[in-house]
């Protein structure tokens, strides 16, 4: 059970990753500081651009994702559920439903919906 756990934690925080590390996300890859950031300033960097009527900047699903990956990386799926269903929207409504980022982070809420109601 618990080397199954692990699994499901890599292959999301591997999809949140992928992600991350898209080509097509803006900024490509996560500022040092949005990775070592604490939870309360992850909170607040998606709060402002949600406050700031950003949703629609690319660098908000940025903030999204490093959020998400923290709670996944604690194995706080149940967490990253909500972030990521704000990712996948945000993520559609400025790259559309078929884009690849957009299709990976839908891939990666499923999964992280799977790890947090195990049956």
């Amino acid at each position: 059970m618990k080397s199954a756990i692990g699994k499901c934690r890599l292959a999301c925080a591997g999809a949140i990753l992928a992600v991350l590390g898209s080509p097509a996300a803006a900024p490509a890859q996560p500022s040092p500081a949005a990775v070592n950031a604490t939870e309360a300033e992850r909170v607040e960097r998606v709060a402002a651009f949600e406050r700031n009527g950003q949703s629609s900047d690319p660098a908000y699903l940025d903030a999204l994702g490093s959020l998400a990956l923290l709670y996944v990386n604690q194995g706080r799926y149940s967490d990253a559920v909500p972030v990521l269903r704000q990712a996948l929207a945000a993520s559609e409504r400025i790259n559309g439903a078929e884009h690849d980022l957009t299709q990976q982070i839908r891939v990666t809420l499923t999964l992280a919906e799977r790890f947090a109601n195990p049956r």
